[in-house]
């Protein structure tokens, strides 16, 4: 379709999503970083664009948009973090780090059941779903509510996934930076909340490095889920983080990924040893809300993902010769495991 040109815009959104001629300015953002002050003043000339440019640094800039698709489909980063890495020539976490971190760290200490879940759904990759709420009230409430996630996206921790199309939409954590630090903090407060099955967790992540489909199955079903309250699980997303913080406890030798990308989509967990030698290892959950019949058959279905998107052919790719591929399958305090050497 011919392009047009358009008199007199303001949005920067439109002018891209249009399609219209525009005159690229997005350098100015590289100038505005590299020659910060404490106040920028940009006057005349009239008519040359500068709400324009304003526009377009509100998009760049402004964590509660997603402007992704704006900028060529290239990640955003906040200002400060980029000046950090340009300072010290290394990747590092210089925004979450100019504020307190307590609301991040109490979101597990002080957060009810429902609000960890979807704290795990945003690390483990799923949205949460909200609504923007009117007002804030301090002190801050741990629940799971609209409140809540509003005051974590003005503070800046999540985003709109695709835009707020609706009153309600998806929410996802920032970015790598903000991802890593909720990341710490379930490893910190899973390493403090069950001491009592210390042992059955190191048993548990003996028996799945070195291929035991017994051991696993034996090590949930006898303590791990019996520890917590069956109610505290109810989705995947659950399951998911209570193995990933287990898995995160442990490591060591080992790197656990959650949600990585690999082959044709997203695999549930994936451990990687240092030593090429060993067994690398991919997890694929499944859970029967319902009821607990055919976990089983769950279970195999959770391998045959594993096979039809070919989870594994990252690590075979990085040289991982040998590949324990389990499927895992839920029902409140139960659960199947299926494994094949891949």
């Amino acid at each position: 379709m011919k392009k047009h040109i358009l008199t007199g815009a303001e949005s920067f959104e439109k002018v891209v999503e249009g399609d219209y001629f525009y005159v690229d300015k997005t350098l100015f953002v590289k100038e505005l970083l590299e020659n910060r002050g404490d106040t920028t003043l940009i006057t005349r000339p009239r008519r040359f664009g500068k709400t324009m440019n304003m526009s377009m640094l509100r998009h760049f800039f402004d964590v509660t948009l997603d402007s992704k698709a704006l900028f060529g489909g290239q990640d955003m980063y906040n200002p400060w973090s980029i000046t950090g890495y340009l300072k010290e020539k290394e990747f590092g976490e210089y925004w979450v780090n100019t504020g307190s971190l307590s609301i991040l760290r109490d979101v597990f200490y002080k957060g009810d059941v429902s609000l960890r879940n979807d704290m795990a759904g945003l690390i483990t990759g799923a949205p949460v779903e909200m609504s923007l709420h009117d007002g804030i009230t301090y002190p801050i409430e741990y629940s799971n509510s609209d409140a809540f996630w509003t005051l974590m996206l003005n503070a800046g921790y999540i985003k709109p996934c695709n835009g707020a199309k609706s009153d309600r939409f998806g929410a996802e954590l920032v970015n790598m930076e903000v991802r890593n630090i909720f990341t710490r903090y379930a490893k910190e407060w899973f390493r403090t909340q069950r001491p009592s099955i210390s042992e059955a967790i190191q048993e548990f992540v003996r028996c799945l490095l070195s291929g035991d489909v017994e051991g696993v199955s034996a090590a949930l079903n006898n303590e791990l889920l019996n520890n917590p309250s069956c109610h505290d699980y109810k989705e995947e997303n659950s399951y998911h983080m209570f193995i990933f913080g287990i898995l995160l406890a442990v490591s060591g030798e080992y790197t656990v990924y959650s949600n990585p990308e690999s082959g044709k989509g997203r695999s549930d967990v994936l451990i990687k040893p240092a030593d090429k030698e060993k067994h690398a290892v991919v997890i694929e959950f499944k859970h029967k809300g319902e009821d607990g019949k055919h976990l089983k058959q769950e279970a195999q279905k959770g391998l045959s993902q594993i096979e039809e998107k070919d989870y594994v052919h990252g690590l075979k790719r990085e040289g991982y010769k040998k590949i324990f591929k389990y499927g895992i399958a839920f029902h409140k305090k139960s659960c199947e495991v299926a494994m094949e050497v891949g």
